[in-house]
């Protein structure tokens, strides 16, 4: 077999997109295989797919769902060209000793942004930019000095069709009618990890927000999976929208409103504003390390005031130049980068 996927640490939506790419190198003439675990502490859980959606990913996309120890016993009697892991992806090493006995490549995908180490010693590492590696450096030099051959791909994650792919969505009008969006204007609002519990926050913006206007949350995408209470919790002040619509709810909103998040690239990429709310203890990284490419709030009311600016608009040149670090040129959808290394390889 030439390449298999294996995905742990990754929420549903995550996996399809993986999932995507399989099929893409698939049209190209590889043998590829997916596979999905089901043990690792925030891999696959019971009842997360349905059986409708087990049987799809089973048979229409060729996707393996398998405990760890499955997958051990897998990789012993099966032989691979190269086999893909994501960082974060757990214990691995019985796993990769395995395969790379077996003459194996191990390539790592850094899936999100600018702070994924490098973690498996792999003999390939796809990284999203230099710029991207420089951060991972200076946060954990011991893992990040671990890539071997460096090939920058771009975020899959920021590209349209992938995010498409996982959505049963396809239209912002499909995105407003399932949310029952009927407002002039409409906010996202995207809280890390730590900032989901703050209820008394999330209730005094939606209160503050007046007029024709309105705000829906998207969670951090292992909340959906760990924290679900908390979730629960914050759509009693606004609705919080699927994981599998994160790509339609950027592509309909006016803006987007974070505290530190890497959401800063779809925006650059969606050319849409987005507003950093300045924190207490940190600053946001996106906008130390490349320049505001979005406005900085230093308050809650700063913030308001500039939701309710009726020109919140964007710096193209800042936008520009933000993309031209933080993309590979010549500037390409990531998952075609992708499928053009794996050609040349």
């Amino acid at each position: 077999m030439d390449i298999c996927f294996y995905l742990t640490h990754y929420p549903m939506c995550k996996g399809y997109k993986f999932t995507f790419l399989a099929e893409k190198l698939r049209k190209l003439g590889f043998d590829v295989e997916t596979v999905l675990c089901s043990t690792e502490a925030t891999g696959v859980r019971p009842g997360e797919f349905s059986d409708k959606e087990v049987e799809e990913l089973r048979n229409k996309y060729k996707t393996k769902i398998m405990t760890k120890d499955k997958m051990v016993k897998y990789v012993k009697k099966h032989k691979f060209k190269y086999f893909i892991v994501g960082t974060y992806s757990g214990d691995l090493q019985e796993i990769l000793s395995i395969v790379k006995s077996k003459g194996a490549k191990v390539i790592e995908v850094a899936t999100l942004g600018f702070n994924d180490p490098v973690e498996h010693n792999a003999d390939i590492n796809l990284l999203i930019s230099k710029l991207g590696f420089e951060a991972a450096l200076n946060k954990r030099p011991g893992r990040a000095k671990k890539a071997k051959n460096r090939i920058y791909v771009g975020s899959l994650f920021a590209d349209d069709i992938p995010n498409t792919f996982t959505s049963g969505l396809r239209s912002t009008d499909q995105f407003k009618k399932k949310y029952d969006i009927k407002e002039d204007r409409v906010f996202l609002w995207m809280p890390g990890r730590e900032d989901l519990k703050n209820y008394a926050f999330q209730k005094r913006l939606t209160k503050q927000l007046g007029g024709n206007a309105r705000i829906i949350a998207k969670a951090h995408p292992w909340s959906y999976k760990l924290d679900p209470k908390s979730i629960k919790g914050m759509s009693k002040y606004m609705d919080v929208i699927d994981a599998r619509d994160a790509y339609w709810a950027l592509k309909t909103m006016d803006a987007a409103i974070s505290i530190n998040s890497t959401v800063g690239i779809e925006m650059a990429v969606l050319r849409k504003p987005i507003i950093y709310l300045q924190h207490v203890s940190r600053r946001p990284f996106i906008n130390k390390k490349v320049g505001a490419v979005g406005r900085i709030a230093k308050s809650e009311k700063h913030m308001v005031s500039m939701m309710e600016d009726e020109d919140l608009h964007i710096d193209k040149n800042v936008y520009d130049k933000y993309l031209e670090k933080v993309y590979p040129h010549p500037f390409k959808p990531s998952y075609e980068r992708i499928c053009d290394f794996f050609k040349e390889l």
